[in-house]
């Protein structure tokens, strides 16, 4: 039934729109008619127009050539005048010479004012034609524009109910199309709806016997109905006993869910936790290997300054040789000098100033080796001064590291010992001088010997400390990326592991023997010596407030790590 109504509707919109068509196409065609009618009217009036406009434009060229005789009769006019003024002035002339033919004059100059006035007359004429011939050309010249105007109108308006029929033609024919459409759609839907009825008929009859079939079936399921709603009472019981469990299972799962969300809270906050421990653990790993790197230049800064100081001490002491075989040859003249003297005591005072002239440039000799054996002791003196704080530094960096006590112990009594050398060989007389300068020379050899073996062995057991501990804590990184709870016993091992004591037989008074020779050296004149050592000194201050503050923080982290 619905679909016979949609039909049925469709039907009368086709209707409706096929009307709608033959009104427009009605319409359409009065338009025609009445555009034709008005172009066969603008052709009409545009071939009047065209009539008058070559009968304007014929007055036209008359009046153009009528003008044109006025000008060339103006212009013989004012020939003719100015031949009877030339003639005037000629018989002017002649009377003046001949007063007999004055009267024939006369009547000839009464000739010549008559044809003059004649001749102004028509020149006036001819003015006024000549006038009213420009004004007659000036409106025609303008009816001819206003013909010319209204011709592109008419033109332009035929161009355009040009367009408007051709556009008319086009709207005709679609419109018909369109109907033609709408008139084999009508039929086919008229088609339809006799196929629709039909179907309408068999499904009426479809629909009853259908009605009559669920009634049967209807009556039977009552029937089903009442002999299944007991059994259906005795499932509802179980089913609500089954919920009641399923309600009390899920009450459980609910607690341990809320349980296991506790439990994952506080691992994200342990978790949270470790994190926060890793990252310091690894900003205070960088300020380890920071200051390890600053140990590492130090040392590297140390070697190259221990490496000029040895290429000075080497060329002082290739120079003090060369002043003993000076000495050792100033000592032979001087023998032979008083030999000659004892064999020749009668000679003159001229060799007397020679020997005492070879005595002074010994003694100008011995005074500069003496003064190279300071400036030598003072270059010693800086080099142990130097070694002593950086071993004093390394002990007191991060990784405390234990220096050997018996090589501190043979330094500072070698040190000593050059001192108390260096004092004989102050106190001395100048006789005795040169013995000692030799002994003193070789004495200072083996003791530099001595020293750059020993500062070599040290830097040795400083490398091989620092090595171990980088090797402990790559062990560490490893254990934890691994198992980090055995990473935390071995913290622990290693913090509660004692501490090796000092040795008894280390020097306790390092810095009493810097006082001895900083006050030796001022007093043998090397004040500059204080000023170095100073300035030597601040940066090896600088970097053992950096170990310091490394090692604090180390032991903050493994402090850290014990109370977690």
């Amino acid at each position: 039934m619905g679909k016979f109504a949609e039909e049925e509707v469709r039907h009368m919109k086709e209707v409706a729109h096929e009307a709608q068509a033959m009104d427009l196409l009605c319409n359409f065609k009065k338009r025609v008619h009445e555009l034709e009618a008005e172009v066969a009217n603008r052709r009409l009036t545009e071939s009047k127009i065209f009539d008058s406009l070559a009968s304007q434009t014929r007055e036209f060229e008359l009046t153009k050539i009528e003008l044109e005789e006025s000008k060339v009769e103006i212009s013989l006019l004012h020939e003719e005048i100015e031949s009877l003024l030339a003639s005037s002035e000629q018989n002017r002339w002649r009377c003046d010479g001949s007063c007999s033919g004055k009267i024939a004059l006369e009547k000839e100059l009464g000739c010549l004012r008559f044809e003059l006035g004649l001749a102004k007359a028509n020149l006036a004429m001819i003015q006024e034609r000549e006038r009213f011939a420009s004004s007659k050309a000036k409106a025609l010249s303008d009816e001819i524009n206003l013909v010319r105007n209204e011709l592109q109108f008419a033109t332009y308006a035929e161009e355009k109910s040009q367009k408007a029929l051709d556009d008319l033609a086009l709207a005709l024919k679609e419109i018909a199309a369109e109907a033609y459409e709408a008139k084999e759609k009508l039929s086919a839907s008229q088609l339809e709806l006799e196929q629709v009825k039909d179907e309408a008929g068999q499904l009426k009859q479809m629909v009853r016997n259908a009605e009559a079939r669920y009634q049967k079936l209807l009556n039977e399921a009552k029937k089903e109905s009442e002999l299944h709603r007991e059994t259906a009472a005795e499932r509802i019981k179980k089913a609500e006993e089954e919920k009641k469990l399923a309600q009390d299972e899920a009450a459980t799962l609910a607690e341990s869910l809320k349980a296991a969300e506790r439990i994952t809270r506080a691992a994200k906050r342990e978790v949270y936790k470790l994190k926060g421990i890793l990252k310091q653990a690894i900003n205070e790993a960088d300020a380890a290997k920071t200051a390890a790197d600053l140990a590492r230049d130090e040392n590297i800064q140390l070697k190259d300054s221990k490496a000029e100081k040895e290429e000075s001490v080497r060329v002082l002491t290739q120079e003090n040789e060369r002043l003993g075989i000076n000495e050792v040859a100033a000592q032979e003249k001087v023998k032979k000098l008083k030999r000659l003297l004892s064999s020749s005591a009668l000679k003159t005072e001229d060799r007397e100033q020679e020997v005492e002239h070879y005595e002074d440039l010994h003694i100008k000799n011995t005074s500069s080796s003496v003064n190279l054996q300071q400036e030598q002791e003072n270059l010693e003196a800086k080099i142990q001064d130097e070694n002593l704080e950086m071993a004093k530094a390394l002990e007191d960096t991060i990784f405390e590291i234990n220096e050997s006590p018996k090589s501190e112990l043979h330094i500072s009594k070698q040190v000593s010992h050059h001192r108390r050398a260096s004092s004989f060989a102050f106190s001395d007389d100048t006789g005795t001088l040169e013995t000692k300068d030799l002994s003193m020379s070789l004495s200072k050899s083996s003791s530099s010997l001595n020293t750059k073996d020993k500062e070599q062995e040290e830097e040795l057991q400083v490398t091989k400390k620092l090595k171990l501990q980088q090797e402990q804590e790559d062990l560490k990184e490893k254990i934890q990326d691994k198992d980090p709870e055995k990473a935390e016993t071995l913290e622990r091992s290693i913090i509660e592991s004692p501490k090796p004591e000092a040795d008894p037989h280390t020097p306790e008074k390092v810095p009493h023997h810097r006082i001895d020779s900083s006050s030796s050296s001022s007093d043998d004149g090397g004040s500059p010596k204080t000023e170095d050592s100073v300035s030597d000194r601040s940066p090896i201050r600088r970097k053992r407030t950096l170990f310091r503050k490394v090692g604090d923080l180390i032991r903050r982290k493994s402090f850290h790590k014990t109370i977690h």
